[in-house]
């Protein structure tokens, strides 16, 4: 599960749509209303990236500082929080 999480704030990060706001835009836009039915994953995602203790930015700083030792972990740990943060604030 820690390389979920991994995927889960890579792609807020560094995907092709710009970034968090970007994609919770694109996930309004393609479910709407809907949006509803996913509160318990969304949930779910927000206290995994409650605090520099949850799994997801740790997950998430431990991947990226195996593909690249130099880069600093609390940086990591924080740009990952922000963005799901950011991503979430914009869905609801």
């Amino acid at each position: 599960m820690p390389k979920d999480w991994y995927d889960i704030a890579f792609v807020l990060l560094h995907s092709d749509l710009g970034g968090p706001v970007d994609a919770a835009n694109a996930v309004i836009g393609k479910f709407g209303d809907n949006l509803v039915a996913m509160d318990t994953a969304l949930k779910e995602l927000m206290v995994n990236f409650a605090d520099e203790h949850s799994k997801g930015p740790t997950a998430y700083a431990d991947q990226m500082l195996v593909d690249d030792p130099g880069l600093d972990r609390n940086a990591l740990v924080a740009e990952s929080i922000v963005a799901v943060e950011e991503f979430c604030r914009t869905l609801f």
